[in-house]
């Protein structure tokens, strides 16, 4: 949800842990991500190999 931007989140240098607020854990947005069934939705990456090429 943070590379998706649904859930606002800071990193103090690259490769820290993502700091997130108490309070945007029940912002609307990340509310309604959390309800979808299984994982959130990711946009389509047109330059992402598929996983299993053969299925």
């Amino acid at each position: 949800m943070i590379q998706d931007g649904i859930l606002p989140a800071e990193q103090v240098v690259p490769g820290a842990p993502w700091q997130i607020r108490a309070k945007e854990l029940e912002s609307k947005c990340v509310v309604e991500a959390l309800r979808q069934k299984g994982r959130p939705r990711h946009a389509d990456d047109q330059n992402q190999l598929p996983m299993f090429p053969d299925t």
